[in-house]
């Protein structure tokens, strides 16, 4: 029951993780509009790919 347990603590973990991203763009989508959240989007996207590169143990 134990191991149970931590599989339901560990998926209610991930879709308030999940939940609370999609809330959070979806608020800061209407607070930018669609022109300044695309180039926030752009931003995100571009900070993101060298993290997840150096997270493969590749150099930029």
């Amino acid at each position: 029951m134990g191991k149970l347990k931590n599989v339901a603590w560990f998926c209610l973990e991930k879709i308030i993780i999940l939940g609370g991203g999609l809330i959070t763009s979806i608020l800061v989508a209407r607070y930018l509009g669609a022109e300044q959240f695309g180039v926030f989007s752009l931003a995100v996207t571009l900070t993101a790919l060298p993290v997840a590169v150096s997270q493969w143990g590749g150099a930029i």
